[in-house]
């Protein structure tokens, strides 16, 4: 009798271990496009010392609290720069609108308001903090953009 119920608490332990290492792989395995899906980060030539205007595609799916992290970078010949660097914090929910004339300003919390002349990229990452589970991250590059010198014509 003895023998069979230290059997049966073998295999409870063990199922018991297996239903836990599943849930603990699904929970890391759980993408970070279930808060946050990014699909497209557009930035729009502009001229120096004018407003830099975006178009971002994005859906907050679920709320969360989150960090993000902006940098524009100047593309250069043979590589690119820093040209301006945001950070921050707050809290993300599917209701949250982004602004009908979004710019870069306003994406970076005022700390990019214009750029000089030349090519850059931004690139965004977000860290979707995940309380019990583990922390996501979303990172998206815009497209290219040019600022051009003030009277230029773009091409």
């Amino acid at each position: 009798m003895a023998g069979k119920l230290g059997t049966k608490m073998r295999q409870w332990h063990v199922a018991i271990l297996a239903l836990w290492v599943l849930a603990w792989f699904g929970v890391h395995l759980w993408p970070a496009s279930y808060w946050l899906e990014v699909r497209q980060v557009q930035v729009f030539r502009a001229h120096e010392g004018e407003p830099i205007r975006m178009a971002v595609d994005r859906i907050i799916k679920r709320e969360f609290y989150g960090s993000w992290t902006v940098r524009v970078r100047n593309i250069q010949d043979d590589g690119w720069l820093t040209a301006c660097a945001a950070i921050g914090a707050g809290d993300y929910e599917p209701v949250a609108m982004l602004p009908v004339d979004l710019t870069l300003s306003w994406w970076t919390d005022g700390r990019c308001q214009t750029l000089p002349a030349g090519k850059y990229l931004v690139n965004t990452t977000w860290l979707i903090e995940g309380g019990m589970l583990p922390d996501k991250i979303v990172s998206v590059d815009s497209n290219i953009f040019q600022v051009l010198a003030t009277g230029e014509v773009g091409d």
